[in-house]
């Protein structure tokens, strides 16, 4: 994902956070936390599932979650 620093493209293979949460009456939901390594983009998926309703949250990231490196103003 960050083209300055190759040797972290293994860490966005998958998710980097996974986890259930009980919401008590509302059910159960599944959350997903990863970075989208074509796009460079944070996303979180959230799936209910009592409903099977799926949510979808992105937004761009400024820099390389491993190594802190600045990938909008690069001055290299």
């Amino acid at each position: 994902m960050c083209r300055y620093c190759e040797d972290h493209d293994e860490y966005y293979e998958g998710c980097m956070i996974a986890t259930s949460i009980d919401l008590g009456l509302a059910g159960e939901i599944n959350m997903w936390v990863l970075i989208e390594p074509e796009s460079k983009q944070l996303a979180v998926h959230v799936l209910h599932r009592g409903t099977a309703k799926q949510l979808e949250f992105r937004r761009g990231i400024n820099y390389c979650p491993m190594c802190g490196r600045n990938l909008i103003n690069v001055t290299e």
